[in-house]
């Protein structure tokens, strides 16, 4: 196996998992709403500033830098993208309070 489709699947498996009942259920009660990243983004906010992971940073320029495959692949991509901004947010909030 490769390491980009360790890191694919893994980033599927978040996305599948969170998307879809954080969505559904906990910001809108209705199963029909569709939801979109603006929905997602606070709450991912809030599970990585829980989680506590501390070498994050160095985690997500890990993956950029090694695995390009993942630019361009769709929902892996996107959810990609999601944490590195939802890491960006919390990293701007810190140094300005």
């Amino acid at each position: 196996m490769t390491m980009f489709f360790l890191l694919k699947t893994l980033l599927e498996f978040l996305m599948e998992c969170s998307w879809n009942e954080m969505c559904a259920s906990c910001f809108t009660g209705s199963p029909t709403h569709i939801c979109s990243s603006d929905d997602f983004l606070p709450a991912l906010m809030y599970v990585m500033v829980r989680a506590r992971l501390p070498h994050l940073g160095a985690e997500i320029r890990f993956i950029a830098d090694f695995c390009p495959q993942i630019q361009g692949s769709g929902r892996v991509d996107m959810m990609f993208t999601m944490l590195k901004s939802a890491y960006y947010q919390i990293c701007r909030e810190r140094h300005t309070n």
